[in-house]
């Protein structure tokens, strides 16, 4: 009979909590991590960790900026709007709104439509 060695349940908890991930690289970069590592007095953890952290950042702020960027740009080409009858400043029609369910309501009531359905 074959004999398991016993395993601590404090290691099958670490082990649990903290997955081992193994990736290859070439042998320059393999050198690099490890000086980088030995020069810094930080494990290849620690190092990869920080770099997760950066990256994580650049990509929110990038992400966020291109969304920013698209929204703006999406806002000032397909706005709808129209005046203020009385003070003539300009009135943004927000999706949903109140307004804009009663633009809709006003133009079903009073007959907007394509021009073919009315040419019809």
């Amino acid at each position: 009979m074959v004999k398991t060695k016993h395993i601590p349940p404090s290691r099958i908890r670490y082990e649990r909590s903290h997955p081992v991930i193994s990736i290859r690289v070439d042998k320059e970069t393999a050198e690099r991590l490890r000086d980088l590592a030995r020069e810094s007095n930080k494990s290849l953890a620690t190092l990869i960790k920080e770099n997760l952290d950066l990256q994580e950042d650049e990509h929110r702020k990038a992400w966020s900026k291109g969304y920013g960027e698209g929204y703006d740009k999406g806002r000032r080409e397909h706005r709808v709007w129209y005046f203020c009858a009385i003070c003539r400043k300009r009135i943004d029609l927000i999706p949903n709104s109140s307004s804009h369910h009663a633009v809709v309501k006003y133009m079903e009531e009073h007959g907007w439509g394509h021009k073919e359905c009315h040419d019809r």
